[in-house]
């Protein structure tokens, strides 16, 4: 309703200024200070890009963070998009086997990558 810069500038307030706060401050005091045992010390834990993958317990912070700016994206494209303005129906049956499509093939190349166990920005792509 209110556009897509005050969405994204909404989504940043809620969900990333806390996530990066917590990256950035609670969780370096918790490793160094509280648990005392630093796994390296803060200049690599800032400058080498340590924090990135310190979300904790925000990880679902980040990931709806992630899917709103997905959403966003999506959202400002089919803004100006003719075709997509035009329909009767919100999807079409071929809509929805291209979707179905992308997300097999997506799926599939992302285990390539990514096998299970392993983790981006602290959140695992799929589980056993």
């Amino acid at each position: 309703k209110k556009g897509t810069a005050f969405f994204l500038r909404d989504r940043m307030m809620r969900l990333g200024i806390p996530t990066l706060f917590y990256m950035l401050a609670i969780n370096p005091f918790i490793q160094y200070f509280l648990l005392g045992k630093p796994k390296q010390s803060l200049t690599t834990y800032y400058l080498g890009g340590q924090f990135i993958n310190a979300s904790g317990p925000l990880w679902f912070a980040l990931a709806l963070l992630v899917f709103s700016l997905v959403y966003a994206v999506a959202v400002h494209e089919t803004a100006f998009c003719p075709r997509c303005q035009n329909r009767q129906s919100p999807f079409s049956i071929n809509d929805i086997v291209t979707l179905s499509l992308g997300i097999t093939a997506g799926t599939f190349l992302i285990r390539l990558v990514q096998p299970i166990g392993s983790s981006i920005l602290n959140m695992q792509l799929g589980k056993h």
